[in-house]
């Protein structure tokens, strides 16, 4: 049994392999010899529990880790002090990674009690373990876990009351302004400093601290360094320390803590535009995050700009101009085919691949959205939430479902503190799916109320959006006369953009004069 235990775990760490099965194979037999032990004598039973709830740990499941954990703490009387050590140290992670608290107390009580000096548990450890890296390292995690604790704590808290938890842990280090004579810092202690800097918005200083570690190439350092140059927006050197975190992974395995790595990737990689190599990364990481509605946002939003620039490129490629798909002749004739909107588009070329390309898809991104709408259930997640729901929103509208839509846009729209631009957003959403279900007396009421309140409209690509919805409202509802209007706003503003014209060839087309919508798009092509 100890020779698959050992097996299981270096397998693990060497190529990534999953060792739960092994695991649990010697559990079973742990336990089967034991039938009448809630709580099995055996020497390795606990080490084997520890491992066990370690790896759920590691892979992000976080329910299964706090049992386990719950298990161990019950019975920690009886087990070796290392690997209640250990225990405590895995208990303060897990309230730093998803803010589960249930044993931080009694693992910071446990520390205070037998730890309470560097001295106890370097020479604890020394006495247990000939592995100075090892005896090192985690006197480090005992000496620095409870600041980490405290930076975790404020991380939960409103910002009035995380404020002076997070400028106490900044108080805790000076740094010399002179470069040459700086003090060293390790990396346990560097970070929860750095990450109150970052939470006060204190970039000078969050900078200025990571300077100071001593271990500059750690992964953790690289990873903070990538996300002040994200900060900068400077995107390339940001994935370039990024991937120097990636880079320092025993294997290839997917698992605590790389996958925020892993996720501040995909985010580079989806301000830069690339929104299919974002995507993969991101998607690698759902397992891990699923918890995260940062994470089923950024996902929505690879799915919706992969489906624009998409689009753009088909049309390219497809069509004769961007107002025109194919023109047709005969003798005596011509006939122009109009564009296809953009899903039908879509849809008929459809992308090909299989793992994560098969989720690359607005339905995928219907799904993310709603994921992430769903998790933003405190007040610091509002704004989060509002993106979601204008993703949620735009995609509804691609995909005929004009009361999402509408709904969708309302909550925005009707939330405190949104912006004017994503104000204007939610409400033409919320215009065009009233619309959609023919509803056309209430969007209507929106677009006019839209044009009185928001200073937007007064801008000229917002005021060819608002008077484009505007004109396909009452061409809906058969005002032709008002649609007018509202089209001659629309040319005044921006006559040359695609949708302007075929907003125009809709309305001649409507009103049955053919050929001032053939006038309309020869304009267009002759510009």
């Amino acid at each position: 049994m100890q020779e698959i235990h050992n097996l299981a775990i270096v397998q693990f760490l060497a190529t990534g392999e999953n060792p739960l099965p092994s695991l649990e194979s010697v559990a079973n037999q742990i336990r089967s010899e034991s039938p009448n032990e809630s709580w099995p004598a055996h020497p390795s039973w606990n080490l084997l529990c520890y491992h066990i709830c370690l790896y759920h740990f590691s892979v992000g499941n976080y329910s299964e880790c706090s049992s386990r954990l719950s298990e161990l703490w019950e019975n920690s009387d009886n087990a070796d002090r290392l690997i209640v050590l250990c225990t405590a140290l895995l208990s303060i992670e897990l309230y730093i990674r998803n803010g589960d608290n249930a044993f931080v107390d009694r693992a910071q009580a446990f520390l205070q009690q037998h730890f309470s000096n560097t001295e106890a548990v370097t020479s604890f450890l020394s006495a247990k373990v000939n592995d100075d890296a090892f005896v090192a390292s985690v006197s480090n995690s005992v000496q620095f876990a409870a600041l980490r604790a405290n930076v975790a704590k404020a991380s939960h808290l409103p910002p009035e009351e995380a404020k002076p938890l997070l400028e106490s842990a900044l108080s805790s280090v000076s740094i010399s302004p002179d470069i040459k004579n700086r003090t060293l810092l390790p990396v346990k202690r560097v970070i929860p400093i750095a990450c109150a800097a970052l939470c006060l918005d204190d970039q000078a200083r969050y900078i200025t601290i990571l300077e100071t570690c001593d271990e500059q190439n750690h992964f953790a350092i690289l990873n903070n360094r990538g996300i002040y140059e994200l900060l900068q927006n400077r995107y390339s050197s940001a994935l370039l320390h990024f991937s120097k975190a990636l880079d320092s992974r025993h294997n290839n395995a997917v698992v605590y803590p790389y996958h925020q790595i892993i996720y501040n990737i995909g985010l580079s990689l989806l301000m830069r535009q690339k929104a299919r190599k974002a995507f993969k990364f991101l998607h690698s990481i759902i397992p891990l995050m699923s918890s995260s509605p940062y994470l089923w946002l950024r996902l929505s939003e690879c799915c919706v700009l992969f489906y624009k620039q998409r689009v753009s490129k088909l049309r390219q490629r497809t069509q004769q101009t961007p107002v025109i798909a194919r023109t047709l002749c005969t003798a005596t004739r011509s006939f122009y085919i109009l564009p296809q909107t953009d899903f039908k588009l879509y849809s008929k070329y459809p992308l090909q691949g299989d793992g994560y390309t098969a989720d690359l898809n607005l339905e995928f991104a219907e799904k993310c959205s709603r994921n992430a709408i769903a998790l933003c259930n405190t007040d610091d997640l509002q704004t989060v939430k509002h993106s979601a729901e204008l993703v949620c929103a735009f995609v509804s509208l691609e995909l005929g479902d004009g009361k999402r839509a509408a709904d969708m846009g309302k909550a925005v729209s009707s939330a405190q503190n949104v912006d004017a631009q994503r104000q204007f957003l939610a409400k033409i959403y919320s215009a065009q799916g009233n619309s959609m279900m023919g509803d056309a007396s209430e969007a209507r009421g929106i677009l006019s109320r839209l044009m009185i309140e928001s200073n937007k409209v007064r801008e000229k690509e917002a005021l060819a959006v608002h008077s484009i919805t505007f004109a396909l409202v009452y061409m809906a509802s058969q005002d032709m006369r008002k649609a007018q209007d509202q089209l001659k706003r629309a040319q005044e503003s921006a006559a040359s953009r695609p949708e302007v014209v075929l907003t125009k060839v809709a309305f001649e087309l409507k009103n049955r004069k053919p050929q001032f919508a053939i006038a309309a798009l020869n304009q267009y092509s002759s510009a």
